[in-house]
């Protein structure tokens, strides 16, 4: 049975990208993904030992539309359901955040259902056609990108202390070969991480997000919280090793770029703070956190 309706609402000009980041800021969350992947018309499910692969996912982006790419694939450890928005180890919060505020194809719903969220027909909650996914990129508003604001706004306090003693793990040096199962109980460990951290535990997130690089050393999602985190504690050099490994696993993950800026630009080194936010807006140029960084330093190395 249906447990909530999300979103019964067509997209309005207030939806985007900096509107979700910031909601899941104010979750207290270590990222934002502001595109998200949905099994739908065209994807091919098939067993694979344990677990269950997915080849050709839509992406719907906050703010460009929907898109069908025959060549993602994703394992996952259960039989996904048509119109599955796939989050793997991201909070729900993450995607209720999507919801609020990202475009989506008009009469349709977001629905979860026992921490499941599926992209369904509001009228009657069946997975949408090819045609009616892509009517999001009619129905999705895309902002301007703005120019750089003014120097105004200060490098981010850090928020605790981590008083453990912290010992990051050598970067992956090849492929890393993590089975379905292992790689879903890493995912679990970081969604732990996450909650610990939102409770501003920072010793306990650490602790969470080790364990998970401990079972995945390639997972990028668990490299950029750890980053996150040690930039929250005051620990930037760590967070500068800890997010440059995420950003060589992940190179769009703009977050962990901006998040590799601010540490850096603690450190005072301004030039390099200034080319990784400078990547994080060449992927995403709405980021308003990598905007205000990028004007920062050029106000200090320009002055």
């Amino acid at each position: 049975m249906i447990a909530a309706l999300l979103v019964l609402l067509l997209p309005t000009a207030d939806a985007g990208v900096q509107r979700c980041v910031e909601c899941c800021q104010e979750q207290g969350l270590a990222s934002c993904p502001t595109r998200i992947r949905v099994v739908g018309e065209g994807s091919a499910v098939s067993r694979e030992g344990a677990a269950w692969r997915v080849n050709g996912l839509w992406w719907l982006d906050c703010e460009r539309g929907a898109s069908f790419e025959p060549g993602a694939t994703v394992a996952l450890d259960h039989a996904p359901s048509d119109g599955e928005i796939i989050r793997l180890a991201s909070p729900p919060e993450t995607v209720r955040c999507y919801s609020r505020h990202c475009g989506i194809p008009a009469g349709v719903c977001i629905i979860e259902n026992a921490g499941v969220f599926q992209l369904l027909r509001c009228t009657d909650a069946q997975p949408l056609s090819t045609v009616e996914m892509g009517r999001a990129s009619l129905s999705a508003p895309l902002n301007p990108t703005a120019p750089l604001p003014p120097a105004v706004t200060p490098l981010p306090e850090t928020t605790g202390r981590i008083t453990a003693s912290l010992r990051l793990p050598d970067a992956p040096v090849e492929r890393c070969d993590t089975s379905a199962v292992v790689a879903a109980e890493a995912r679990r460990r970081i969604s732990l991480g996450d909650i610990a951290r939102a409770q501003a535990d920072l010793d306990g997130s650490m602790k969470e997000y080790l364990a998970a690089l401990a079972m995945d050393r390639c997972s990028a999602l668990a490299w950029a919280a750890l980053g996150q985190t040690a930039l929250q504690g005051d620990r930037p050099a760590e967070a500068i090793q800890a997010l440059q490994i995420a950003t060589q696993l992940q190179p769009d993950h703009y977050a962990a770029y901006t998040n590799l800026g601010q540490a850096l630009e603690r450190l005072g080194q301004l030039d390099r703070a200034s080319i990784a936010y400078g990547e994080a807006l060449s992927i995403q140029p709405s980021h308003t956190p990598a905007a205000h960084g990028l004007a920062r330093v050029r106000a200090r190395l320009y002055r």
